[in-house]
């Protein structure tokens, strides 16, 4: 498997535990009184899950010269 693909498999993951999280928080729904807290608590983690969705996206997408500064930091 390729550095690519790795960090894209690991950019999934992340996606998927933020699905995961986001379908935790929304069985909290059914109080009342926690209602405001739980949609923006449920905004922000559908925030990351997009900005996840865009970075695979590029991961994908970007010409393999533009990766090679990958982990050079």
């Amino acid at each position: 498997m390729s550095k690519t693909s790795d960090h894209i498999e690991r950019l999934q993951k992340m996606r998927a535990q933020q699905v995961e999280e986001r379908r935790a928080v929304s069985l909290k729904y059914e109080e009342a009184a926690k209602s405001f807290e739980v949609i923006e608590k449920i905004s922000e983690i559908q925030s990351r899950i997009d900005a996840l969705d865009r970075a695979i996206a590029d991961e994908k997408n970007a010409p393999k010269e533009s990766r090679s500064w990958v982990g050079a930091v």
